[in-house]
């Protein structure tokens, strides 16, 4: 027969396995939503490889094309913040009903900021870093003599 405080430390070493099985998955979680941004957005850019040359000719410059993508990408962080706090709010008030009884938060704010953050850094950073990948001129195919 074990004392109680034998007990106790078992559950908190169970405790702690969770917690960390939890961080995991939510880790991966992260992780995969990390990937999906950043190639939805890669590829989105690389398929107006078409358009950032004809807007050179119509007398765009490089700047005004990054300013361009920069608004783009911010507006795109905002849609996504906005529809996912939604899904979000949808997901979590009836679970926060349920479990705690009110509809209040359950975690820290900062966590809130931090993912906004990150989401916004992620998603210009991406944006801006996959246009200036596309605004470089194509390498030039010479046909040497003869050809």
């Amino acid at each position: 027969m074990a004392d109680s405080f034998t007990l106790v430390a078992a559950q908190q070493s169970d405790n702690d396995n969770q917690s960390w099985e939890s961080y995991l998955l939510v880790a991966m979680s992260i992780g995969c939503a990390v990937i999906s941004l950043v190639n939805t957005l890669v590829l989105a850019t690389a398929e107006r490889r078409g358009e950032f040359p004809l807007q050179r000719l119509a007398g765009s410059t490089r700047g005004h094309m990054l300013r361009m993508t920069t608004v783009e990408a911010l507006l795109t962080a905002l849609t996504g913040a906005i529809l996912g706090g939604l899904v979000a709010v949808g997901a979590l008030v009836p679970f926060s009903s349920a479990a705690l009884g009110s509809l209040t938060r359950l975690g820290p704010l900062w966590i809130l900021l931090a993912v906004l953050m990150m989401a916004f850094a992620l998603t210009l950073a991406t944006t801006l870093l996959s246009t200036t990948v596309a605004l470089h001129p194509p390498l030039a195919t010479s046909s040497g003599p003869g050809q």
